[in-house]
Parts: C-alpha cells; sequence; structure tokens
C-alpha cells in the first residue's frame, strides 16, 4: 500500500511546524480572550462549511456531500 509515506510526511510537517506555531500564540502581553462555546445544531456528520442566510439561519455543507439548513428551531 502506497498511503505510509504520505501518513509520515504528514506526522513529519506537523512536529516541525508546531514549535513554530507555539513560538508564535506565546505572547506574555495579550490579554487572556474569553470564548464561549454554544451548540447550535447536533446530528452533523463532519461539517465542512457553513455560510449565514439573510434570514438568519445557515446552509452547513457536510463532508459526505450533504447541505443542510439549521435554524433556531
Amino acid at each position: 500500500m502506497t498511503t505510509a509515506p504520505y501518513r509520515f510526511a504528514a506526522v513529519a510537517v506537523v512536529v516541525a511546524v508546531s514549535p513554530a506555531v507555539a513560538a508564535q500564540t506565546d505572547a506574555p502581553d495579550a490579554p487572556p480572550t474569553k470564548v464561549e462555546i454554544t451548540t447550535v445544531a447536533k446530528g452533523l456528520e463532519n461539517p465542512w462549511g457553513l455560510q449565514f442566510l439573510p434570514d438568519g439561519r445557515m446552509l452547513v455543507t457536510e463532508r459526505p456531500g450533504r447541505l443542510r439548513i439549521v435554524g433556531q428551531d
């Protein structure tokens, strides 16, 4: 199987980039950021992207190829 070299390459890239990313995010003078997480929809399979509609609903694409409309209800 030919996927083993690609897996190794992906791991090597993550390991090589991780210290650089950590160095960029270590900002001692930056104020802490407050983050709030709210679940707006359940049962989605690998949500891939979203776009808000003018009426407040969202179009959500899923990796298997489905397009869902998520509303407040």
